[in-house]
């Protein structure tokens, strides 16, 4: 059976936003699910061990850690 061509990872659950419209409240001030180093371990077994030609990072704002971020996307 073969694998999806798309990985998904919550990295970053966490926001600073406080959108009014925005139901998840208190729930995003959780710590990270993962460090960055573990993060593009991850991303890079789904890579080259499972064929994931991209990785989708829900959950959070991204740019709650602008230089984390910058970290995901040069690797």
């Amino acid at each position: 059976m073969p694998y999806s061509k798309y990985g998904t990872l919550f990295y970053l659950y966490r926001c600073n936003v406080a959108c009014r419209h925005c139901f998840h409240g208190e729930r995003l001030q959780h710590a990270d699910a993962f460090t960055l180093d573990e993060a593009i371990s991850l991303m890079r077994l789904m890579h080259k061990g499972y064929g994931a030609e991209a990785v989708n990072l829900p959950g959070g704002e991204p740019f709650v850690e602008r230089q984390q971020g910058q970290g995901q996307t040069r690797q």
